[in-house]
């Protein structure tokens, strides 16, 4: 038995909000009532869960993504322009809260380059910082 699911997306590209669906398990959806295919299952699900698909979802929404290894995670973009950047002063860990008994996410030398997330409102920010994508 498919589980339906159904997810209202809102798009920047678009006037009008749409109505899509699919089925758990598809290769089908809806848009409206007009049925498109893709080439791969859109939703997968469990008992408690529902999985969508990362790239049917940036179809009809205003984002971009990267896939990176190690940790395994995807970061999300939705905005463009200008970021605020620093660069390492020494030789650090980068961890994973603020505090010395957090874990260590990465050894970083002096010198590399982070992407600021937050402004400063403690002697701890909170930083991106973006290793090799995978192919």
């Amino acid at each position: 038995m498919r589980t339906p699911v159904c997810c209202c997306i809102l798009s920047n590209r678009q006037e009008v909000q749409q109505r899509y669906s699919a089925d758990a398990e598809s290769t089908t959806y809806y848009v409206t009532k007009d049925a498109r295919t893709l080439d791969h299952t859109i939703v997968k699900a469990d008992a408690s869960t529902a999985y969508i698909a990362i790239d049917f979802v940036k179809q009809y929404s205003d984002f971009d993504y990267t896939v990176y290894d190690q940790p395994n995670r995807v970061v999300l973009t939705n905005q463009w322009g200008d970021y605020n950047t620093a660069p390492v002063k020494k030789s650090t860990e980068l961890r994973y809260q603020g505090g010395i008994k957090s874990p260590i996410l990465a050894d970083l030398a002096k010198g590399t380059v982070l992407t600021v997330l937050e402004p400063d409102v403690t002697s701890f920010k909170m930083v991106a910082m973006y290793f090799a994508a995978e192919p």
